[in-house]
């Protein structure tokens, strides 16, 4: 009943605040007008205030950058070759472009409005960036991105910045010697544009201008089914249409073997890889869309197929798979985390690979398959025989609680579909082990609550506090990082455990959906930046342990870079949890999504780094 009078609500909300399911996003997503119908890619985010709490957090990241100094160590990387007069002045052009480049991007407010478009094209992509500020901010922005311009140009000696006029806009391009315009700032009304490749700037004004020789994406019929089959988005959406990637694909492979058209190895090369193609194009768009409520985003995406493609393989191997009736099954209450999903049927993928290399390929490709056969009879081991066989591809994954914040225990179990084949083939494997990495030892494992299983022992895994399980529970091969996590879930499974559906955390932060469903996943990230921010901790240590030469010094050096961001991902520390859930409808998938952050934090004195600890998914 509770939950009866919330989707109520939500649908009320819904139709009080304008947001009908139409064929176009709502009024305020106006920008979509000015990008061409025949992009592949459209993103669109409009501000929204509710989301000042989230904006907060990300901000306190962008500060952290501007003080990290990466910067300085990218100059010393790039100048390191350069004459004491050449270093002077491009240290000094770089720091006119850095500063320029933190004031613009990482100390300015928040867009208003921002829409992105993406075509693929020969010999580059092309992308167009349009947004819009607060009226009394966008002669500041243009003037701050013409400056940048400016200051990119004077890097370099074969870097020039132009300026014309054209549909109305007035238009300032930064060209690269013989190649022309590769990127063009544009302004009109207050709109402004970031444009890279050809024609895209022109067919993007034409649209401003309302001269209609192109179509608007807001046109396009298929987007437009897409959003009626959609919710409406609360701040932004992301439209990808799959199949025009591979139309665009096609073209751009006609124009670049145009020079080469009477060679025959050309027409092979060019054969081959449009059967490939062809095996791949079974989508035809997705559509996702976001929505801000207090501290959570949530996210709905849907997934179609293209009509008609329900027999190619690759449609076979994603949709004739074996749905989770229970997801929470093998999940215990106190998990920081899980993945269940259907994944994809390998054994049809490798068999429709290994056909199509013997088939598809003319002068070779039966030779290639000739030597992989060899190979795997060399090593008495064969794909088909002692995996595929056997192996079914759902696949579950459990993180449990470990000692610490970076200790991580984990139970992973893949469906079988010949449990005792299987198991064979676990055992040939263990053995294999034994007598091939000393010191490892496999042993029975008693404390296991199921028959069968084997342990390994190895120095290196106990000192990360490790000694990994393997054995058949059932119709699933289960391994896992202890006897005692593998009990838990076997336990959970049996009944004598609660499952994760229980835990009061996974039910406020947590996505359910009803019905037989092909991926469920949750995922703590509450010691997220601690985690991060040690990871990039040690690459500095790593690249200090190189040995000193004229070879490894930029390795050294690029470590050093990324050591630099620790500070940065360790402020990334203000998500709480991810969690998101999928099912197949016939046609396609759809798919939610929430990532839920922690409450802001108060700014630390000093800018000083702040790393608040939130609870564990197993903690309540």
């Amino acid at each position: 009943m509770a939950f009866s009078r919330r989707v109520s609500c939500a649908a009320v909300l819904l139709c009080m605040s304008g947001w009908v399911r139409g064929g176009e996003p709502p009024e305020s997503f106006t920008l979509g007008n000015y990008i061409p119908a025949d992009v592949w890619l459209y993103v669109h985010e409009v501000h929204n205030p509710e989301r000042a709490a989230i904006d907060a957090h990300w901000d306190r990241v962008k500060r952290a950058l501007a003080h990290s100094g990466i910067d300085e160590e990218l100059k010393q990387l790039l100048s390191r070759k350069k004459s004491d007069d050449d270093r002077a002045d491009f240290e000094a052009k770089w720091d006119k472009a850095r500063d320029t480049f933190i004031s613009l991007f990482l100390e300015n407010p928040h867009f208003e409005e921002l829409a992105i478009g993406q075509r693929i094209a020969f010999p580059m992509p092309s992308y167009i960036i349009l947004f819009r500020n607060k009226p009394d901010e966008t002669a500041s922005m243009r003037r701050a991105l013409g400056d940048l311009l400016d200051a990119v140009s004077s890097l370099r000696n074969d870097l020039v910045v132009t300026r014309c006029e054209r549909h109305g806009a007035r238009i300032k391009s930064l060209c690269v010697g013989d190649m022309g315009s590769v990127l063009e700032l544009v302004g009109r009304g207050d709109v402004t544009g970031l444009a890279i490749g050809r024609g895209i700037t022109d067919d993007v004004l034409k649209l401003m201008a309302g001269e209609r020789e192109r179509r608007s994406i807001i046109d396009d019929p298929t987007f437009q089914k897409a959003m009626r089959g959609s919710e409406s988005p609360g701040d932004s959406f992301a439209y990808l249409r799959i199949s025009k990637i591979f139309e665009q694909l096609l073209g751009t492979l006609g124009e670049a073997l145009r020079p080469a058209k009477d060679d025959p190895d050309v027409h092979m090369v060019r054969d081959v890889l449009l059967k490939a193609m062809a095996h791949a194009n079974i989508f035809d768009y997705v559509l996702s869309v976001r929505r801000t409520e207090g501290l959570q985003e949530r996210h709905s995406c849907v997934t179609k197929l293209r009509r008609g493609m329900e027999d190619k393989p690759l449609a076979r191997a994603l949709v004739r798979r074996t749905p989770f009736k229970r997801f929470d099954r093998f999940v215990p209450k106190n998990a920081t985390g899980f993945w269940v999903s259907t994944t994809i049927d390998v054994a049809l993928m490798y068999d429709t690979a290994v056909d199509f290399i013997r088939k598809e390929i003319p002068n070779g490709g039966p030779e290639l398959m000739a030597r992989w056969e060899a190979l795997q009879d060399s090593l008495n081991f064969r794909l088909d025989r002692d995996v595929f066989s056997w192996f079914s591809g759902e696949i579950v994954v459990v993180t449990l609680p470990g000692t610490t914040s970076m200790e991580a225990n984990f139970v992973v179990m893949l469906r079988t579909k010949d449990a005792e084949l299987a198991h064979q083939n676990v055992g040939r494997a263990m053995d294999w082990l034994s007598a091939t990495f000393e010191p490892a030892m496999v042993n029975p494992a008693p404390a296991v609550d199921a028959k069968g299983f084997r342990s390994v022992f190895h120095p290196m895994m106990m000192m990360m506090r490790i000694q990994p399980v393997v054995g058949i529970y059932k119709d699933w091969l289960v391994i896992g990082s202890r006897a005692k996590d593998v009990n838990q879930c076997l336990a959970t499974a049996r009944g004598d455990a609660p499952s994760i559906s229980k835990n009061r955390r996974f039910q406020r932060e947590g996505v359910v959906m009803g019905g037989d469903l092909t991926s469920v996943s949750f995922s703590d990230l509450s010691h997220q930046g601690e985690q991060l921010g040690m990871l990039f901790g040690m690459l500095g240590m790593a690249g200090g342990s190189l040995p000193p030469s004229e070879e490894s010094a930029p390795i050294k050096h690029v470590f050093k870079v990324l050591s630099r961001l620790a500070p940065v991902f360790a402020q990334v520390d203000f998500q709480s949890s991810s969690a998101a859930v999928a099912r197949f409808t016939g046609d396609g998938w759809i798919s939610k999504s929430v990532v839920t952050y922690k409450p802001a934090m108060p700014e630390a004195p000093n800018d000083a780094p702040t790393r608040p600890i939130g609870a564990r998914l197993g903690a309540e």
